[in-house]
């Protein structure tokens, strides 16, 4: 397999280990409006993204997941029943090349036949002990308490972000890091030239319908 073609699936593979988020039905991400949730809340895929980002023989490499969905149920002013539900369909990471992906999408890597989805459930959501505007009259911070399932394996982790809201818009900005050997992704050779961190960012409008 060319090298490019191989970097490329490693890339990908790697930062699935982070991505998984879950719900219920697939939309592409470029075409495609996510479901609205239960607060009335809706997602603008066309500016709405999943990306992720390892290292691999010490360069920076970059992938992203083209459809994934959402469930969010959010009201800042009660965060008791607060919940995000995240389903990502595994067989649409990308890292712009056509063999790399489908190398990406095979074991031990994805095992998308056996494994076609990834998701992300919040157990809590919490404000941040540091936020810097606890009014959130502009920008406030968050922390989610979640669990991700990716091939089979459950890992719980947090996710930091932050919420602006203006009139009928909102904006999420998300970013945490995994193991992506706590999930079973990787294995050969190559894995030692792989970062076993895979950062993973997660940036959505919503608009209130």
């Amino acid at each position: 397999m060319p090298r490019a073609c191989f970097r490329s699936a490693l890339l990908a593979a790697t930062v699935v280990a982070g991505l998984a988020l879950p719900t219920t039905a697939w939309h592409d991400a470029r075409t495609a409006a996510h479901a609205a949730d239960a607060a009335g809340w809706r997602l603008v895929d066309a500016d709405s993204h999943l990306t992720f980002r390892v290292r691999q023989m010490g360069a920076t490499m970059d992938g992203r997941f083209d459809r994934f969905t959402a469930d969010i149920e959010f009201d800042p002013d009660d965060l008791d029943p607060a919940s995000a539900r995240v389903i990502i369909d595994m067989a649409s990471a990308d890292v712009d090349n056509a063999q790399g992906n489908r190398i990406l999408a095979s074991a031990p890597w994805f095992d998308v036949a056996n494994h076609p989805r990834a998701v992300f459930e919040t157990t809590a959501i919490r404000p941040a002990e540091n936020d810097p505007n606890p009014t959130g009259d502009t920008e406030t911070a968050y922390r989610a308490e979640a669990q991700l399932t990716i091939k089979g394996r459950t890992q719980t982790l947090a996710l930091p972000f932050t919420l602006r809201v203006d009139g009928d818009r909102a904006h999420m900005t998300g970013e945490t890091t995994l193991d992506r050997h706590d999930f079973g992704i990787g294995g050969g050779d190559a894995d030692d030239t792989v970062s076993e961190t895979v950062t993973v960012r997660v940036d959505i409008i919503a608009r209130r319908t």
